[in-house]
């Protein structure tokens, strides 16, 4: 996808992008500081994402009552795995220790099963290598990947 003439390079965690000239590729990572409860805490999220005046906005994560957000965004994306990734991931990850315990990962595959999930989300199949799930999102996001 070509971003246009008027297009920068911008640095995204520890990506390069080249991005249109209208897109400030902001990335935020919202939902642990607004966490209670597995929710969302109403009191500092909607101000917070109020507050964002990006063209692209990355939020990362759910919570119980996302629904309730989705009018914040233009586009949320359901990342689809299957129970072998689901099971490798959490036993590989060192980041956090939820999902260690047998009951954790049968709760996680069980959720993981479910028909729930975000209103409107387009699914992104995430079983595949970070690079091309990256780029399918960024693509819907006319974004393009250096």
């Amino acid at each position: 996808m070509d971003p246009g003439p008027e297009s920068r390079l911008t640095e995204f965690g520890t990506e390069k992008l080249l991005v249109p000239a209208t897109v400030s590729a902001e990335a935020c990572y919202l939902s642990r500081q607004l966490m209670s409860k597995n929710c969302w805490d109403k009191a500092k999220a909607i101000p917070a994402l109020e507050s964002y005046d990006p063209d692209v906005l990355f939020v990362c994560g759910s919570c119980r009552n996302r629904d309730e957000f989705r009018p914040y965004f233009t586009k949320v994306f359901n990342l689809k795995i299957d129970d072998n990734t689901m099971r490798k991931r959490l036993t590989e990850r060192t980041n956090n220790e939820f999902g260690k315990k047998p009951e954790e990962v049968e709760l996680m595959l069980k959720l993981n099963r479910g028909d729930d999930r975000p209103a409107n989300s387009i699914d992104v199949e995430a079983a595949r290598p970070l690079k091309d799930v990256v780029d399918q999102i960024l693509a819907q996001c006319r974004i393009t990947r250096l």
